[in-house]
């Protein structure tokens, strides 16, 4: 029993640590390649998760560790007494990953980034040695061997992705904290459970794009999938970007601190889409409470949550215009933008190439110091500030689209100076390097028949009409970008036409996996000729598994029909090898049944289960009859004989019911350990191998006992109250539960422990 136990506590921590991506690149993990430099440090996003809901730090800010920009550099870990976990040169990831020397590689790791998010978000105060072996971070193991025992003021009952995927040092083997190097840009997701069983129900959700940029008023669409946290020990990951469907979303406005639930609930593969009418910073996530959960059949959080971070910029600045002039000065005027915090003002002389820029706090700014003999450039965008950058550096802003205008200081005609504007946002509408050169040719037709028209206007709002109908011709034509997605839609409407039309010829699991994965495939295509290809390759792949299915279910038929065959001549024979009579009748018959069902049987299978079922009749029918010739008298004291054996055992039987029930009420449940956490009680305790459950019950000071929980399983060992009233007194016990006959039967109390609600 010793043996097992610690056999199943290896596999539960190579389950924790352990990675199964055999595909992940050695690269992400060696040190000789490696782009970052000690002095320079890079920015990694980092989430942390319990139970399926992220974490809220003790910062000033009470940051929401839900993809937050951390900046790191390469730190040496003896400081922290920690030298021993210094990141060396390795071998390849095919050659086992091993180090292979003593030469230290200077480039952040995944354990300093856990020292520097503990100082920032867990301590208050920066990561040193006397916080090591605390409730914030006890590590115990060797080398590439790292345990955490402590993280975060939880248990070891944890898991962690590394861009999304279970961190590999060599196929089939786990990469911990201190072999993992980290890149510039890379996403960490820590998720902590109470569930000591997550890992064999468990999962990382994750979105398609984690930082979407948009303008005011865009949609985007993301789609939820997830990784399994059972990890398979041949390198492959379990359930790899599966399909979350049917899971609500949720938004968040103030960088995570609340939340609101909206009407978005992702489709049946895993899709849905937002739309953001304001500028600002949101977050996507769904969960606390997972429809996944449900699916699984899990009595508690196992889920680590997905966030996308959404930026949205003001759109574009309109009406920029000129109110007035001198030889010195400008006063700008422009239409103001919903949402922005500011503007940016960009001016130049129109032959120069740098931009001075100025701020402004609403629609209008003068411009002064101005050469009155040059003509100048304008430019203006609008803004909204954004916190979501790593803590220690300032606020960046997020700009929309500039709105341009060239003019001359010297005095011109008010309408002269917007024709001008008007002409330079045509030129600057849209880019030609979006266009392929057939469509450049009808750009530069549009741009200049534009240009005509407005210097033909002999007012501002004919010169509009002109700008407005020339931009409208601009918005037929379609870019490189609008041509692959309208050619990726119609090659995916065609897979899935094409799948349709041999769908009841396919394996259904193989052929929708495939549809799947061929979808995927024109989805992430970069080129119409890409597109090309993995049509006619998921086609190609469909004809094959047509072509599969069809000689399998020939190979099928051949096999049935001779499995018939077989099986009616086995039966005749056994019909006829008995004399004519009343007994070669009976056996007849169920020769004739048996034969229907065979010929409406549907597989090799069925047809020799109902051989085999009518041949054990046909013997026991014969049997039977013979048995029923002999002397009548040896039969009933036969009878008589059985009655006495059966009481026998039955006598015996109650004996051991008798004696096993006292057992069971003897039984007694050691080790029951109390806490609170977030104002829960947390218990666990150690096994009774004898007991079937156990009964756990709680109270009040100077209360009643109530039942909290009754375990149907001897491998659940910890449980979990609702919120507990402050400053009351608890108590608990628990005690074994056998199940006797179908009847439950309880052991002694344990020895009660009690903790009081802070």
């Amino acid at each position: 029993m010793k043996k097992n136990r610690i056999a199943k506590r290896i596999v539960t921590l190579f389950l924790v640590f352990a990675v199964a991506v055999a595909c992940a690149p050695a690269m992400a993990f060696a040190g000789a390649d490696a782009p970052e430099k000690a002095e320079e440090g890079i920015t990694v996003y980092f989430t942390l998760s319990d139970d399926s809901d992220f974490v809220k730090g003790i910062d000033r800010d009470e940051t929401v560790l839900a993809r937050v920009p951390v900046r790191i550099s390469y730190t040496s870990l003896g400081i922290y007494g920690l030298e021993e976990f210094n990141r060396l040169e390795a071998d390849s990831f095919e050659e086992g990953g091993k180090y292979k020397n003593s030469v230290i590689v200077e480039q952040p790791t995944l354990l300093m980034l856990y020292l520097k998010a503990l100082g920032m978000y867990y301590l208050g105060h920066e990561f040193s040695k006397s916080d090591l072996n605390t409730d914030a971070l006890t590590i115990t193991g060797s080398p590439t061997s790292l345990y955490m025992a402590k993280f975060w003021g939880h248990d070891e009952n944890l898991m962690y992705f590394v861009n999304h995927e279970y961190p590999l040092m060599a196929k089939g083997w786990g990469a911990t904290s201190d072999y993992i190097l980290l890149n510039d840009g890379d996403e960490i997701d820590v998720a902590m459970f109470t569930d000591w069983n997550f890992y064999h129900y468990g999962a990382f959700a994750t979105f398609s794009n984690n930082n979407p940029k948009l303008s005011a008023g865009s949609s985007i669409t993301l789609k939820m999938t997830s990784s399994g946290t059972s990890a398979g020990l041949n390198g492959e990951t379990v359930n790899a970007g599966a399909v979350m469907a049917h899971e609500p979303i949720r938004i968040s406005s103030d960088y995570g601190r609340t939340w609101e639930q909206t009407e978005y609930v992702t489709d049946d593969k895993g899709a849905f889409t937002a739309k953001f009418e304001d500028p600002g910073v949101y977050y996507l996530s769904g969960g606390p409470d997972f429809r996944y959960q449900e699916d699984q059949g899990a009595d508690s959080a196992c889920v680590a949550p997905p966030v996308s971070v959404v930026e949205v910029s003001p759109g574009q600045v309109t009406g920029l215009r000129c109110e007035s002039t001198t030889d010195q000065s400008v006063e700008l005027k422009w239409d103001a933008v919903k949402g922005a915090d500011g503007y940016f003002v960009k001016y130049k002389k129109s032959d120069d190439s740098k931009w001075k820029s100025v701020a402004a706090d609403s629609a209008g700014r003068e411009i002064s110091g101005l050469d009155s003999r040059s003509e100048y450039s304008f430019k203006v965008s609008a803004y909204v500030d954004d916190r979501y950058v790593p803590t220690g550096e300032e606020a960046k802003k997020l700009e929309g689209k500039d709105s341009v205008a060239v003019m001359s200081s010297t005095p011109a005609s008010e309408l002269d100076l917007y024709k001008d504007a008007l002409r330079l946002a045509l030129k600057k509408y849209r880019d030609t390097s979006l266009y392929k050169p057939e469509q450049q040719t009808a750009l530069a037709k549009a741009i200049g028949e534009g240009e005509t028209a407005i210097d033909k206007a002999t007012d501002k709002d004919s010169a509009d009409s002109a700008l407005a109908k020339a931009q409208r011709e601009i918005d037929k034509i379609k870019t490189i970008s609008q041509l692959l997605a309208d050619r990726k839609k119609s090659a995916q409407e065609e897979a899935i036409n094409y799948y349709r039309d041999n769908e009841n010829k396919l394996d259904a699991s193989k052929g929708a996996s495939l549809l799947l994965n061929g979808l995927g495939e024109i989805s992430g295509a970069e080129t119409e000729e890409a597109v090309t290809a993995s049509l006619a390759n998921l086609k190609e792949e469909i004809d094959k598994l047509k072509q599969a299915k069809l000689d399998s279910d020939a190979a099928a038929e051949k096999a049935l029909k001779s499995a018939r065959e077989d099986a009616a001549k086995q039966l005749e024979e056994k019909v006829a090898a008995v004399p004519e009579g009343e007994l070669r009748n009976e056996i007849s018959l169920i020769a004739k049944n048996a034969e229907k069902k065979i010929n409406e049987a549907a597989s090799v299978e069925a047809v020799a289960e109902i051989t085999a079922s009518a041949l054990g009749d046909i013997e026991e029918t014969v049997v039977r009859a013979e048995e029923a010739a002999k002397n009548k008298a040896a039969l009933e004291a036969l009878t008589k004989e059985k009655e006495a054996a059966e009481r026998k055992a039955a006598e015996y039987a109650a004996k051991l019911e008798k004696a096993a029930r006292k057992e069971a009420e003897g039984l007694r449940v050691t080790g029951l350990k109390a806490s609170v956490k977030s104002r829960k009680g947390i218990l666990s305790w150690k096994r009774n191998s004898k007991a079937d459950g156990y009964q756990v019950q709680y109270k009040k000071k100077g209360g009643k006992y109530a039942t909290l929980k009754v375990t149907k399983n001897n491998t659940t060992l910890t449980a979990k109250t609702k919120t507990l009233k402050k400053g009351k007194k608890y108590y608990f016990r628990i005690r074994c539960c056998t199940v006797i006959d179908g009847k439950k039967v309880f052991g002694k109390w344990s020895d009660t422990k009690s903790v009081r609600c802070r």
